[in-house]
């Protein structure tokens, strides 16, 4: 677990595990705000080139939320049911 890199890039090797599950946790209700709001944007664009963009940001920060799911599972963090 200690090899993985949290969303913002900071390496968690040197990180405690409370360390890594509460920023883990901050990543992933960021990633939802930032989620909400691309689908927010999208729904308001007008241009097909706006509305690409947002495609491509919502595209994106899925994938980001994606990957921080991965990056949880089997880890035993009682909050995330919370935010999920």
């Amino acid at each position: 677990m200690r090899d993985y890199y949290l969303s913002e890039g900071n390496a968690i090797k040197d990180k405690t595990e409370e360390e890594i599950k509460k920023e883990l946790i901050t990543s992933i209700n960021n990633v939802i705000l930032e989620l909400n709001t691309a689908h927010e944007n999208y729904d308001n664009a007008v241009g097909k080139e706006m509305i690409d963009y947002y495609s491509y940001q919502i595209k994106a920060f899925q994938s980001k939320y994606d990957y921080l799911i991965k990056t949880i599972k089997g880890m035993n963090i009682s909050q995330l049911k919370k935010i999920i």
